[in-house]
C-alpha cells in the first residue's frame, strides 16, 4: 500500500485550460494595477502564466496523464474554434478579497466546453466540481486580508473590455510550486478542429 505522502510526492498537480495570449491592452491594465496597487501584498501572476481554467484535477497520479490527455483530444475534436471576449474586472472573495481577475462574456461555447471538459474527466473517477466555474484570467492573488473595497474602487477605474481571443485548443498544465511561487507548464495542447 502506498501512503498519502508517497503519492503526494509522486503526484502530479493538474488542471485543464485555455491558454490565452495577453493583449497590449491587458498588459497595460496588468501594468497600471501592479502600480496603483502596489502598497498591497499581492502575489501577481506572470502574464505568461495567463489562462482560464476549464478543470482544475489537484493532485493526480502520473498514470493518469495519459487518460485525461486522451479525453482532452476526444473533447477537443467535438469543437470548432470560437472567439471571446475578455470583458469585466472583478475579485473573489465577498468581504475579503482573495483573487484579482479578468473575466470573459458569456459565451454558449465557453460554457459548451467547460461542461464537456468536466463530464469526460469526471467519467475517470475525479470528484465532480461543485462549484460553478467563472471563466476568468486571475491577475494576482491578495496574501494578506484586505476589505474587498479597496480593490473594487480600484478596479472602477478601468475599463472593462479587453479584447476578443480565439479559442484554439485545449491545455493540459502542471503546476509546479517552488520558492519563488508557482509555475505553469503546458504539458500537451489538443487543438480543436
Amino acid at each position: 500500500m502506498v501512503s498519502s505522502d508517497a503519492f503526494e510526492m509522486t503526484s502530479r498537480r493538474l488542471f485543464a485550460a485555455i491558454e490565452v495570449i495577453p493583449t497590449k491592452t491587458i498588459h497595460n491594465l496588468y501594468s497600471a494595477l501592479k502600480n496603483e496597487l502596489g502598497e498591497y501584498p499581492i502575489k501577481w501572476m506572470l502574464p505568461e502564466y495567463f489562462h482560464i481554467t476549464l478543470r482544475f484535477l489537484g493532485n493526480t497520479s502520473p498514470t493518469l496523464v495519459d487518460p485525461v490527455t486522451e479525453i482532452l483530444a476526444r473533447t477537443a475534436s467535438c469543437f470548432r474554434p470560437f472567439e471571446i471576449q475578455l470583458h469585466g474586472l472583478g475579485i473573489f472573495g465577498s468581504r475579503k478579497a482573495k483573487v484579482l481577475w479578468i473575466g470573459c462574456k458569456p459565451s454558449l461555447e465557453l460554457e459548451k466546453l467547460c461542461l464537456k471538459v468536466n463530464e469526460e474527466i469526471n467519467k475517470l473517477g475525479f470528484e465532480p466540481n461543485e462549484i460553478k466555474i467563472t471563466p476568468h484570467i486571475t491577475l494576482g492573488r491578495i496574501k494578506k486580508s484586505t476589505p474587498a473595497d479597496v480593490f473594487l474602487n480600484t478596479l472602477a477605474k478601468h475599463d472593462v473590455t479587453f479584447g476578443y481571443q480565439i479559442v484554439r485548443e485545449i491545455c493540459l498544465y502542471e503546476s509546479m510550486l517552488d520558492k519563488a511561487g508557482a509555475r505553469y507548464v503546458i504539458l500537451n495542447r489538443q487543438e480543436l478542429r
